[in-house]
């Protein structure tokens, strides 16, 4: 997420490139599999980066609850090959939708693309990382409270408040990033 601001420090943090792939698709539910590579492209001494290559598979659902809520759900594991850990992550969604238009609505170009109205969330979520290998059963994590706004018909913004709890030490952030769907 670029940048990452936890009041001492402020920059990129580390990069991640995944692929999803949709499995089952109802009309309220929705269920998918993925696959991501995080690199080290933050800095590791300034708190902002992992310093190591990490590969992962997860399991994410979507439920619509009605009213323009839903909730979402991801499970998967994480394996940081150089320091051979493996963590148990998970987090769970909780958002509320309204209808806007895109901040920049650039025009289809008659191609049958809908320029119409797309949506912003308010998001409430908590997520966990748990620990497989050498501190097993070891939980941290961090909850949050954020937006996500479109920009285009495929560029979304995406910022939020976030505090950490289960470990050595509370530690609140702001983060802003950016959705690309392709």
């Amino acid at each position: 997420e670029l940048p990452y601001v936890d009041g001492d420090e402020s920059g990129i943090g580390d990069a991640a490139l995944g692929l999803r792939a949709l499995l089952v698709e109802q009309r309220r539910f929705l269920l998918s599999a993925s696959t991501e590579v995080e690199v080290p492209t933050g800095s590791e001494s300034k708190g902002l980066g992992s310093g190591s290559v990490a590969v992962g598979a997860s399991l994410h659902t979507w439920v619509d609850l009605g009213s323009w809520i839903t909730l979402q759900t991801q499970t998967g594991l994480e394996h940081v090959p150089d320091e051979s850990e493996t963590e148990f992550k998970w987090s769970v969604t909780l958002a509320k939708s309204f209808c806007a238009r895109p901040l920049i609505c650039a025009s289809s170009g008659g191609h049958g693309h809908d320029d119409g109205p797309s949506t912003w969330s308010l998001l409430a979520e908590v997520q966990g990382v748990t620990a497989l290998s050498d501190d097993a059963g070891t939980t941290e994590g961090r909850w949050l409270l954020g937006a996500v706004y479109p920009l285009t018909g495929t560029l979304d913004l995406r910022g939020a408040f976030s505090r950490t709890f289960g470990g050595d030490e509370d530690e609140d952030a702001w983060t802003l990033g950016f959705i690309l769907g392709l």
